[in-house]
């Protein structure tokens, strides 16, 4: 269900500072990226990201700066969820090839494997923490914190 312009503005008053048609663009650009309006808690809740913005978020934020937030919000479940699939998939793999690869081919052809592996290991962890210019994510991962 949509909130009403004056919903909203009964909740918080400083609403009534915006038009009714900024109003609905920013309800707009929650619908866009799934959130919903949750008339119980007074919020706007996406289920896929469990994320929620309280009705507060449409006095806060204009067009721009809510349509960054919540792609950065999008971005971030993304990349988390390549991290934790990707770097266990290849840790994984390695550990096996480390233990057992070894009695499947010859020693050199092991190693060369071996390497290639770690190799990979170290820059999808590189690549992660330091991503290229030609990446697009939020500054704090190129700080090196995962969540």
């Amino acid at each position: 269900m949509r909130p009403t312009y004056e919903q909203l503005v009964e909740l918080n008053p400083l609403l009534a500072k915006k038009t009714r048609e900024e109003f609905e663009q920013l309800v707009d650009i929650f619908e866009d990226y799934g959130y919903l309006w949750d008339s119980n808690h007074k919020n706007f809740y996406n289920k896929k990201s469990l994320n929620g913005f309280e009705h507060r978020a449409v006095t806060l934020y204009d067009q721009e700066t809510l349509k960054k937030k919540l792609k950065a919000i999008v971005l971030d479940k993304i990349y988390n969820e390549v991290w934790r699939i990707g770097i266990l998939k290849m840790a994984v793999i390695t550990v096996i090839w480390i233990i057992g690869g070894w009695a499947f081919v010859t020693i050199a052809k092991w190693l060369l494997v071996m390497a290639g592996l770690l190799l990979l290991l170290f820059m999808f962890h590189y690549f992660t923490l330091n991503p290229p210019l030609w990446f697009p994510i939020p500054n704090r991962w190129k700080k090196g914190r995962l969540r």
